[in-house]
């Protein structure tokens, strides 16, 4: 006597591990085309293109993860907040290529703060998709990893919101001004590009376990409804 299977669940986890695995190469993806804007050596056409192409992978995972049919408690609100999050990081990253080549022009520079927070609102949201989904794909650890990839994310970016508040003021505590601020910064994140880069690493990282996790799952169901197995 064996438990039942659901199909309709069964094809939703293999959907959503497509998704997953969409996602994980995304970031690889989005992190080089960031690397590539902040260094500045292509012309500024191919810095933007590749910027707005980079976030296409990640629109497809939460696209194939919005189609999946996997449910859970907080899924729906949580995949809404990262559609919206992966919209809004696409519509600013035109300007962290502008702010690169002109870092003294104010407008760019709030637009690149915020395309910088959109972000890693995204890859938090990312990672608490993962965390979501670890019931469905049969994974408790999953969840754990997560919200280590959450609290990674999340300290990465509260430092280098305080060392932006830090660089505002100078050894006298005299506010050097936007432009100096924003030239200063510009300099430090092309010194640092390995820690900005980082969150998508850590958040790659957990995609590959929902992905892995995902295709665990099916490979499970495929060899239990397999002839052979003593299914009656």
């Amino acid at each position: 006597m064996t438990t039942a299977r659901n199909p309709e669940a069964d094809i939703a986890v293999l959907e959503a591990t497509r998704g997953f695995s969409s996602l994980f190469w995304g970031m690889p993806v989005l992190a080089t085309a960031h690397a590539m804007a902040l260094t500045g050596t292509w012309p500024i056409r191919w810095l933007i293109g590749s910027l707005l192409a980079g976030h296409l992978p990640v629109l497809l995972g939460l696209w194939r993860l919005k189609t999946s049919g996997l449910d859970g408690p907080g899924w729906a609100r949580r995949l809404r907040q990262a559609l919206w999050l992966a919209a809004g990081a696409m519509y600013f990253s035109p300007f962290v290529a502008w702010w690169h080549l002109w870092p003294e022009q104010p407008l760019f520079g709030v637009e690149a703060i915020a395309h910088y927070g959109v972000v890693m609102g995204l890859l938090i949201a990312l990672c608490r998709l993962a965390g979501e989904a670890s019931t469905a794909l049969g994974d408790s650890t999953l969840r754990r990893e997560a919200q280590v990839g959450i609290l990674l994310v999340a300290g990465i970016a509260l430092i280098c919101a305080g060392l932006w508040i830090w660089m505002n003021r100078s050894t006298r505590g005299v506010p050097l001004g936007w432009g100096a601020t924003m030239l200063q910064l510009d300099f430090l994140v092309g010194q640092a590009r390995a820690v900005l880069l980082l969150p998508y690493a850590s958040t790659a990282y957990v995609m590959w376990r929902a992905k892995e996790a995902g295709f665990r799952r099916t490979v499970q169901v495929e060899e239990a409804e397999s002839p052979g197995n003593g299914h009656d």
